[in-house]
């Protein structure tokens, strides 16, 4: 069975690092071997002191720049590396099929909860303070829906729109180089920290409910069933994602929020 592409590219360039690291430490070992060498011929007085000394500088110089290239080389194989790996872990992924748990019920189905139990929805009486961790929509025609984890701008009350920035952008806090997405207030789902809205305050989601979550390690929100609820993990709820057969994972319970409607364009089943 051959490999996927991604797999090899990643064992390639794991062994051009290995490659890199032990040309690195025999660069460094010729060096030392050679000054040391310089030193025992100045001790016995065949060259002057100032010859060693000058021989030691440049065979220094020379180690140090071969290092330094090689250390530059490593850098760069090393960023390829994570830039495969998480594009393979980012990428939208197509739900399948999960035989691990039982058939459950969309959000709303399971539980009933009121406005009062709303802890992440918009309201047009208290819209979300900019610098806001929340879930945002960004692309309402994919299918699935891509939601991701971002941070307020601002609020236009008129247009009743969000201004949000992605929080996996490389330098959110540079608003001249970060791209911004114009939102409606109905495709933002707020994050509150415990700090905010304690676990005592908020409806816990019930075993088997569909969720929204952020899989770990990446910013972005995949659904998920519930295993356990955050008093049995110490504030984190035990979840099955829809494309993950491997095991069931923790996830903080502030980075899990009611499964939209509108996720699968509010006409199919999630299949899990």
């Amino acid at each position: 069975m051959s490999q996927p592409a991604d797999d090899i590219n990643i064992a390639e360039q794991m062994h051009v690092l290995r490659a890199i690291r032990e040309q690195a430490q025999s660069e460094f070992e010729r060096a030392q071997h050679t000054i040391q060498t310089a030193l025992e011929e100045a001790d016995s007085a065949t060259i002057t002191s100032k010859q060693a000394s000058e021989a030691m500088k440049q065979q220094i110089l020379a180690a140090f720049g071969a290092s330094t290239e090689e250390f530059r080389a490593a850098n760069a194989c090393a960023a390829k590396i994570m830039s495969i790996i998480q594009a393979k872990v980012s990428s939208t992924r197509t739900p399948r099929m999960v035989t691990k748990v039982q058939p459950i019920h969309l959000y709303g189905a399971a539980v009933a909860r009121g406005p009062d139990d709303d802890v992440w929805t918009h309201r047009d009486d208290a819209p979300f303070e900019p610098g806001s961790a929340v879930a945002a929509l960004i692309d309402e025609h994919s299918e699935p829906n891509l939601w991701i984890l971002a941070s307020v701008v601002s609020y236009d009350r008129k247009r009743d729109r969000y201004t949000v920035v992605d929080n996996e952008a490389d330098d959110v806090g540079n608003r001249e180089t970060v791209k911004d997405y114009i939102i409606d207030s109905d495709r933002v789902l707020l994050l509150p920290s415990d700090e905010q809205v304690p676990l005592t305050r908020r409806v816990e989601f019930q075993k088997d409910e569909t969720v929204l979550a952020i899989f770990p390690q990446t910013t972005v929100f995949y659904p998920a069933v519930v295993v356990s609820g955050p008093k049995k993990n110490k504030g984190h709820y035990l979840l099955q994602f829809a494309d993950d057969e491997t095991k069931q994972r923790k996830v903080p319970a502030h980075h899990v929020v009611p499964l939209p409607a509108r996720y699968y364009n509010q006409s199919e089943e999630l299949a899990l």
